[in-house]
């Protein structure tokens, strides 16, 4: 199948675009790191194909690149949060939830509640850092808590949450 050899070619555009991201987190090239994860998430948004196909893993790699545009600013953020104003740390720290967030909404929408779960304590951990959103974050932690809880006393949903393949 054609279709199908497109998504595993952008499974290797996703596993190949992402070191390089790192690379540049990890060099503090921070614009750089951003276009390349922008540039990345767009082309797999607009992969209609692979959508049709496989429309589960196309949004595990879409929420794969919200993940690495949340990771580029909170790198930045706790690298650098002492050369930053007050304003930039709440503006990176926002983008940053903002990220984590459409990857969240992907789980939800995707009925993954496992990595809904654990995307939305991203999500509170993101936005508690220097206290500017805690009371936005202890929402976040909580809808987490109450998921991990519902998993953990139905053994069929945890198991078939676990038996799923994931992108992180």
């Amino acid at each position: 199948d054609a279709v199908c050899a497109s998504f595993a070619q952008m499974n290797r555009f996703a596993v190949d675009v992402s070191e390089p991201t790192r690379a540049m987190i990890d060099a503090c090239r921070w614009e750089e790191a951003t276009t390349l994860a922008t540039r990345a998430k767009a082309i797999v948004i607009s992969a209609s194909a692979a959508r049709e196909e496989n429309p589960d893993g196309h949004a595990q790699l879409v929420a794969h690149f919200c993940n690495n545009l949340g990771a580029v600013d909170y790198t930045r953020l706790s690298r650098y949060h002492s050369q930053l104003s007050t304003r930039e740390l709440r503006d990176i720290i926002r983008e940053a939830a903002d990220q984590y967030l459409e990857a969240a909404e992907i789980y939800r929408e995707m009925g993954d509640k496992l990595m809904l779960a654990r995307q939305l304590g991203r999500v509170g951990e993101s936005m508690s850092v220097h206290g500017f959103l805690r009371e936005e974050s202890i929402v976040h932690f909580e809808e987490s808590a109450a998921l991990y809880e519902e998993l953990v006393h139905d053994p069929e949903a945890l198991e078939a949450a676990l038996g799923r393949p994931r992108m992180n």
